[in-house]
């Protein structure tokens, strides 16, 4: 996990090199209120990275490197959203997984199942509902935060790809730039 600033620096490097990156965050909704972000979790070409929004880190570069690439997300309605109320980030341009499931008119969209179906990867959902606040993290709450960006680019292609085939394309630009708005 990443907690101090010579590792982000790493990490905004891996993020500037990467021809991709998949982001996802984790917040303590079901344990606090207000709510409060408490990770962001990262891939890119070269690996996974986990980011401790709590350990008071000066994230402003990596949120400025961030802005300047398009990102993949599953479901990133509420990521934007905390994103928005943590940092006051707005991305320039998002591919959302979730959307583009719901553009091909898919019953079932969640990040498990649209993994183990284009994929054959089964992902264990387990720790969702943990403490994301708690520190340090448990083993499986970490190799559960790198699961929900890790395949992310590869379903993204085929999401893409499919979406194409059936002209829906300009769809998801368009329903991907809206939730950016929201």
């Amino acid at each position: 996990m990443i907690a101090d600033e010579t590792r982000l620096e790493g990490v905004i490097s891996a993020i500037k090199e990467s021809p991709w990156v998949a982001v996802d965050t984790e917040a303590d909704s079901l344990h606090a209120y207000p709510e409060k972000l408490c990770l962001m979790q990262f891939s890119v070409s070269g690996g996974d990275y986990l980011v401790d929004t709590l350990a008071g880190l000066d994230l402003s570069n990596l949120l400025g490197t961030l802005q300047k690439r398009d990102l993949v997300f599953h479901g990133a309605d509420y990521d934007l959203r905390m994103l928005r109320k943590t940092f006051n980030f707005v991305p320039g341009a998002i591919f959302d997984t979730m959307t583009a499931a719901r553009l091909l008119g898919y019953q079932q969209f969640g990040l498990g199942h649209l993994v183990e179906k284009h994929l054959g990867v089964k992902l264990e959902k387990g720790p969702q509902k943990m403490n994301w606040a708690r520190r340090p993290l448990t083993q499986r709450m970490e190799e559960y935060a790198r699961n929900d960006t890790r395949h992310l680019k590869s379903l993204s292609d085929t999401l893409r790809q499919l979406l194409k085939d059936k002209g829906r394309l300009d769809w998801q630009k368009e329903t991907c730039d809206q939730l950016i708005m929201d």
